[in-house]
């Protein structure tokens, strides 16, 4: 009776700091598991439009398709893409987050291959963020610095890209030499990047 005695007072005197106490560990728990288990992907898309995006349906199609070109660079047997998806989108608040995004998504290189539409493909191509692609394949729809992926017609099936009617551009990343010496990871992803648009450029699936 005198531990349930002690119980009871401790729970009466401490119950707030004891809840707010299981709350945080329990926070502590998850933030833990998601740093260990984080999913990772072999290639970073950045995929940056003024135009039409549904954000299910399109992203989902988009992953799912570049998946099939993507080489498996971590070896774990999966071939998985993943789309940064930034929309201009149709007022100003939104215009300037997606131009704050777009910096940002560029400044840390993490994604190095780009699907862009004809204004950001510009923008891109004259702050000279743009690699020279021509050496990756044989095709009427590859320019120097961009594969024309909407004209070849590699994105008819996915949803809106024929509705919109407007060039879409397949570009990599100027190579950073610098940024390769320091990070391993940086090498392995821009090759990989690098690969899966040769792969798409010459309709190379790889699974």
């Amino acid at each position: 009776m005198q531990l349930k005695s002690k119980l009871q007072n401790f729970w009466y005197y401490h119950k707030f700091h004891t809840l707010i106490a299981l709350v945080l560990l329990l926070a502590l728990i998850v933030g833990f598991n998601s740093c260990f288990n984080r999913k990772t992907y072999d290639l970073d898309v950045l995929y940056v439009t003024h135009g039409y995006t549904d954000n299910f349906f399109q992203n989902d199609e988009l992953i799912a398709l570049f998946s099939r070109y993507t080489p498996d660079s971590d070896g774990n047997g999966q071939f998985e893409a993943s789309f940064i998806t930034i929309n201009y989108g149709t007022t100003a608040k939104e215009y300037n987050s997606a131009g704050a995004a777009r910096s940002a998504n560029l400044a840390s290189g993490k994604a190095q291959l780009f699907l862009l539409d004809e204004q950001n493909y510009k923008e891109l191509q004259k702050g000279g963020f743009l690699a020279d692609i021509s050496d990756l394949g044989e095709s009427q729809f590859l320019d120097k610095d961009a594969y024309r992926v909407y004209a070849s017609g590699f994105l008819n099936n996915v949803s809106g890209f024929v509705q919109i009617g407007e060039p879409y551009y397949l570009c990599l990343r100027t190579y950073d030499g610098q940024r390769a010496q320091s990070s391993a990871d940086f090498e392995k992803q821009y090759q990989t990047a690098k690969q899966t648009l040769k792969n798409i450029i010459n309709r190379t699936v790889t699974n």
